[in-house]
């Protein structure tokens, strides 16, 4: 279910593109957003989203580094930062629900359970 559902992604800090996919697994990095949220953010842990549809890792990587975080992907432009914690939990969270209320709006599929229980 969560590679069947694909939609166009972006990523912006400060106005500028990082980086854009086309038909990316879109719940399955809701998942994987929404399980650092929980889990990795507060114990520092680097946020990297490698899609089990892809060859590359880091599709979405956010790092901290000594000054913040740090946005980038496996594919960017360059590279957005530094970040607060708390700018990247906001940005994070918005996704996470914007993303299962435009899926149960146009699908009409809750995914909040699998957000909820993602690994």
């Amino acid at each position: 279910m969560l590679l069947g559902i694909v939609g166009d992604f972006s990523v912006l800090v400060d106005g500028a593109e990082l980086y854009a996919e086309s038909e990316l697994c879109v719940v399955e990095l809701a998942a994987a957003a929404a399980a650092w949220l929980r889990e990795g953010a507060h114990a520092g842990a680097d946020f990297v989203y490698t899609s089990m549809e892809a060859e590359e890792a880091g599709l979405v990587r956010i790092g901290k580094r000594a000054d913040g975080w740090w946005v980038g992907s496996a594919h960017q432009r360059l590279e957005g930062g530094p970040l607060e914690l708390r700018e990247v939990e906001r940005a994070l969270s918005a996704y996470v629900r914007r993303l299962a209320g435009e899926v149960r709006l146009r699908l009409g599929i809750d995914v909040s359970p699998v957000l909820e229980r993602s690994p």
